[in-house]
């Protein structure tokens, strides 16, 4: 997945650099609502994704903007990738006989979803 590298932009009325990134199209059904957290020079923040998802990064220098910028991408980049690798949540209608595979006992829907509360990619076949 490849998006153009946006770059800080001053907020017209503090003058402190934000960062924004657009979210990738494949993710914003899964990403949109989530609050995730991003951390900037030892300071959390926890934005809420929406088609964007933007940050302070806590200064008024350019340069320093520029680096925290960097790391702001970073970690942008990881949220990205734990929304690509998130495990599938089994939805209620299903059929317990769904979740059967040779072998295995099967799982009843309510009570415990395979022990955890989801299924990772791998483990519906």
């Amino acid at each position: 997945m490849v998006l153009s590298m946006p770059s800080p932009y001053k907020h017209p009325k503090t003058g402190v650099y934000w960062y924004r990134q657009r979210v990738p199209a494949v993710l914003g059904s899964i990403a949109k609502g989530k609050t995730v957290t991003v951390t900037i020079e030892g300071k959390p923040s926890t934005p809420k994704v929406g088609s964007d998802i933007k940050i302070s990064l806590g200064t008024k220098e350019p340069k320093v903007a520029k680096q925290r910028a960097k790391d702001a991408q970073d970690q942008f980049d990881l949220i990205w990738a734990s929304f690509e690798n998130s495990p599938v949540h089994l939805r209620t209608g299903m059929r317990s006989s769904t979740l059967r595979r040779s072998g295995r006992p099967r799982w009843r829907l309510g009570s415990s979803l395979w022990r955890t509360g989801c299924v990772g990619h791998s483990a519906i076949a």
